[in-house]
């Protein structure tokens, strides 16, 4: 298989599990505000305001931000940072799917030496304005493949990873 075509699989179904992922987190009264999440669920994790910043935007429509006050290097080769994605609404413009969720908010982790990826916990926003259940158990490790919106990270801040903790 070509790497064209295991990136477009790869993205395929990284779009399906975040459609159908969040779905699982529902519950049938309004969750939490992220605000309350962090008093009442146990995070670790301060969840909170974040200045975030616009890093790419997808030809799916998603656009992809992060706070860049928020990259830490735990150990070595291991960067941490919040990342949010929104969804676009629903339009005519078959380029653009639209998701159940508005936009999901993440902590994530890369592993630079590895070059992958997961989230350590995550929060998604309804279009009702409802959130999920704060999920707090990590994902699977995700391969990094280039281009990508994680290829971002491996690309800028892995050089700062690499250095003896």
């Amino acid at each position: 298989m070509s790497r064209k075509m295991s990136l477009s699989a790869c993205l395929l179904c990284c779009a399906f599990a975040s459609l159908i992922g969040c779905s699982f987190f529902h519950k049938s009264e309004p969750a939490k505000a992220p605000e309350t999440v962090k008093q009442n669920q146990g995070s670790t994790f301060e969840w909170g305001e974040r200045k975030w910043e616009l890093y790419m935007k997808d030809n799916g429509g998603v656009s992809y931000y992060f706070d860049k006050g928020s990259v830490t290097f735990p150990s070595k080769n291991v960067v941490h940072v919040w990342r949010k994605r929104e969804f676009p609404a629903q339009t005519a413009d078959a380029r653009h799917t639209s998701s159940n969720m508005k936009e999901i908010t993440s902590i994530d982790e890369f592993d630079c030496s590895e070059g992958r990826y997961r989230s350590l916990e995550v929060l998604g926003l309804k279009w009702d304005g409802t959130t999920t259940e704060l999920f707090r158990k990590p994902t699977p490790w995700g391969i990094v493949y280039d281009g990508t919106a994680e290829d971002y990270f491996l690309n800028n801040y892995c050089g700062q990873a690499k250095k003896d903790k």
